[in-house]
């Protein structure tokens, strides 16, 4: 008899239970043996309950798909799964695929009584689950209501009072952190104010341990990090958020009003002033880097990667070994100013997009020769053009009406469901903590299902209004006049008030000076109202 052993511990379950995985395997095995049955396959998770996709469980679920194994061995249904649901799915796998499943925390049968038995468990285990979540997150509300930080975070600068709950200044950090808004406004006593890059460079040659999520190496990231953080000035915020988890790896994150953030007093590195300015200086660096070129260049600033969807910098025209290498459009995450400066001066730990950079006049002239011809066009031939372009979004409306169709549909079952919960509870056929935490995750539900209504409904309405700026994008450029007289300035004018962007991938493997390029765009109107 060929049998397979599954289990599972997240990393809280294993540290209050002192339960690990070593220790189920040891005890499925003998469980199997008991029964006759050889081990052939382990399928391990350290991963949450919550959620079906979690490797090891996946490949269990393929296997039985093919109908492979006689027996399956875990300790408990909780192990499977903490959501009722699911355990209910998993069982029904496993039954349908022939094998035998069997439990080491009790004896189960595949009878009414049976699968009864195991159902009250699964809502035990699933309410269990709820009941913590819900605890934890009380606890740490009710700290931030007391003016304690729930959590440690880490933040460069503090050191953190675990009996106490709160942050005091680690002084050694705290004039890093002075040293960085000081370089950043004035500079140090070799030059003048200096930017993210710089900042991160000298850290790195000074030798300063960086903070603890920074990997021991200085980016500009980390840099931007502290001097955005309000927390500097004395007041640490909290709630700002709203996690939902959706999948085993995947967070679903909405921003919360202000008037939801709750704020806890810490001890000051920086002054509400220094702090002000450090921000206007970084919105006036963003601002003036796009200018800081010596040469000009018709897409700058508005063409972007289409790998990774961030906006394309340049390398301009230089020369290399007598040779002139050509100006090219780059992603940034493929250049210097996105890598760590480590403290051991290893230097350089790059995370690189895999997008190629590509010669700035063969995108230039492609985009320029579309619009010219659109310029050069009858007002049909133009409508007809732009139209195409917006496809993308009349398809977006189309979708977006048949979820919100689908959204109703749901929130009619779940309306029924609520009423078949009461008139069970009312003939006693569920226990109040039962139709208690069923009615709770339908109420649940509903308010998921409004908000994404809501979203959709004024997402709709955007879509609509952009229809009118199509006829007011085709009325601009048929009002230009002849293409080829257009100055530089009168052309990137143009670009900039009928494109929201344009997607640039190249597509071929060309290599070296010279070689030919292929290139795929993605034009995009500026649809705004």
């Amino acid at each position: 008899m060929r049998a397979a052993i599954y289990c599972r511990v997240s990393t809280r379950e294993q540290a209050e239970s002192g339960y690990s995985i070593p220790d189920q395997v040891r005890n499925c095995s003998k469980k199997a043996k008991e029964l006759g049955a050889t081990v052939v396959e382990e399928f391990l998770d350290k991963e949450s309950g919550a959620f079906l996709e979690r490797p090891g469980l996946q490949k269990l679920r393929h296997s039985l798909q093919q109908n492979y194994f006689d027996l399956v061995i875990t300790k408990s249904p909780d192990r499977l799964s903490r959501n009722i649901t699911h355990q209910l799915i998993l069982r029904e796998e496993i039954i349908k695929s022939g094998a035998e499943l069997k439990f080491l925390t009790f004896e189960w049968q595949n009878t009414p009584d049976g699968r009864m038995l195991m159902n009250v468990q699964g809502v035990i285990s699933d309410y269990e689950r709820e009941v913590i979540r819900e605890r934890t997150m009380m606890g740490r509300r009710s700290k931030v209501l007391a003016g304690k930080i729930p959590l440690n975070s880490h933040v460069y600068g503090y050191f953190f009072d675990n009996e106490q709950s709160k942050y005091y200044i680690n002084e050694q950090e705290a004039q890093v952190v002075r040293d960085i808004y000081k370089w950043l406004l004035k500079g140090d006593e070799l030059s003048g104010p200096m930017g993210g890059v710089s900042i991160a460079k000298k850290l790195a040659k000074q030798g300063i341990k960086p903070p603890r999520r920074a990997k021991n190496s200085w980016a500009k990231a980390t840099i931007y990090k502290i001097l955005k953080n309000p927390i500097y000035t004395g007041t640490a915020y909290f709630y700002k958020e709203k996690k939902r988890k959706t999948g085993l790896h995947t967070i679903e994150i909405t921003k919360r009003p202000e008037s939801d953030w709750l704020a806890v007093q810490v001890p000051p590195i920086i002054d509400p002033k220094t702090f002000a300015a450090a921000q206007r200086k970084l919105s006036e660096n963003a601002r003036s880097s796009r200018r800081n070129t010596k040469h000009k260049y018709l897409l700058q600033g508005i063409i972007f990667c289409g790998v990774c969807g961030r906006r394309m910098a340049i390398n301009p025209e230089r020369m290399r070994n007598s040779k002139k290498v050509p100006a090219y459009y780059v992603c940034p995450k493929d250049r210097p100013n996105e890598r760590r400066y480590s403290t051991d001066h290893s230097n350089h730990q790059s995370y690189r997009c895999p997008a190629r950079t590509i010669p700035i006049n063969i995108v230039e002239d492609e985009v320029w020769t579309f619009i010219g011809q659109l310029i050069s066009s009858d007002e049909k031939t133009i409508r007809n053009e732009t139209d195409n372009i917006y496809q993308d979004g009349k398809a977006e409306s189309i979708n977006g009406k048949l979820i919100v169709k689908d959204l109703n549909c749901k929130e009619d079952a779940l309306i029924k469901r609520r009423k078949k919960i009461a008139k069970w509870f009312r003939e006693e056929l569920m226990t109040e903590i039962e139709a208690e935490k069923e009615l709770k995750e339908i109420k649940m539900e509903l308010m998921e299902i409004k908000e994404r209504r809501q979203k959709l409904q004024a997402e709709l309405l955007i879509i609509n209004s952009e229809e009118d700026a199509v006829t007011a994008i085709v009325k601009q450029i048929k009002s230009v006049g002849n293409p080829t007289t257009l100055s530089f300035e009168e052309k990137r004018t143009l670009l900039e008030n009928v494109l929201n962007g344009i997607h640039v991938t190249r597509v071929d493997d060309a290599r070296g000076y010279g070689a030919a390029n292929k290139i795929k765009m993605d034009i995009r109107l500026d649809l705004r109202p």
